[in-house]
């Protein structure tokens, strides 16, 4: 909201910054998948799908928090 008051006349600069977020959320999401497969390689791997499931969902609700609030 503040962003809106300094940049009144240029939005266009404030959906660029939504898009940087939003991607910079996608790239953390991706090398956390990454991790948890490394280490469900060596564990069994039905309970870390479970936990990927699990992380996609509350990623998901985080980037929409983030999203609304912006």
């Amino acid at each position: 909201m503040q962003l809106l008051c300094y940049i009144r006349g240029q939005p266009i600069i404030i959906i660029i910054i939504i898009i940087i977020v939003v991607i910079i959320i996608i790239i953390i999401i991706v090398v956390i998948i990454i991790i948890i497969i490394i280490i469900s390689s060596s564990s069994s791997s039905s309970n870390s799908i479970v936990v990927i499931v699990i992380i996609i969902k509350n990623s998901n609700i985080i980037i929409i928090k983030n999203l609304t609030s912006s």
